[in-house]
């Protein structure tokens, strides 16, 4: 018995290396055939998981909600019109068949509506990112303290605008945050922002 055993171990450690580098062998072969995929992976994670949140610090969701329902949508609208325009355009100058025609604008347009959709916090956060790059002018915003709950939950409306209510998790967000506990009904918050490119308030960490 010890004999057998000692040769099955035996045979064993011989195979090892040769698993191992069959193993090896298939992983680089696999790194090999979908290299390119996985570098496309790895950066759409760099850009979703590290790009989008560094830029939203910035910022208050509220106001790049407010630019969202204003312009993306149209904007996305007329860059997606205009690119299948000039793609239908550039078919006629070359003489291409209706059937051609239509297939590659209908193509196009299909692509621009993946694209926008499936990339727009991307497409926000590289927007929010040049707004930022460009500073117009630096504005200060008041805000008025209305009620302060037993939770230490803060109700707050802008002083120039009625219509806004300041949210606490945005209030906190801004580095002119003052703790909750020293403030008291009535008061006046002062928070500074800087109005960049495209509009957008932003202020600096």
């Amino acid at each position: 018995n010890r004999k057998v055993l000692a040769l099955f171990f035996r045979h064993c450690a011989k195979l090892r290396p040769v698993s191992c580098n069959i193993m090896k062998n298939k992983v680089l072969k696999f790194l090999n055939k979908y290299k390119f995929d996985i570098l496309y992976f790895l950066v759409l994670a760099a850009l979703f998981f590290l790009f989008v949140p560094t830029q939203e610090e910035y910022y208050w969701q509220s106001e790049v909600e407010e630019f969202k329902d204003k312009y993306y949508l149209k904007g996305s609208i007329i860059f997606s019109a205009g690119l299948t325009l000039i793609v239908g355009i550039l078919n006629m100058i070359k003489k291409k068949t209706i059937k051609n025609i239509l297939n590659s604008t209908i193509t196009v347009l299909i692509m621009c509506c993946w694209f926008f959709f499936f990339f727009q916090s991307i497409i926000i956060s590289l927007i929010l990112l040049i707004n930022r790059s460009y500073e117009n002018q630096t504005i200060d915003r008041k805000f008025q303290v209305v009620r302060i709950d037993d939770n230490k939950y803060i109700f707050a409306k802008e002083i120039n605008n009625n219509d806004f209510i300041l949210k606490q998790s945005e209030y906190e967000k801004h580095p002119n945050y003052k703790d909750i506990d020293k403030l008291v009904k009535g008061e006046v918050i002062h928070l500074h922002f800087k109005k960049g490119l495209f509009g957008i308030n932003y202020f600096e960490k």
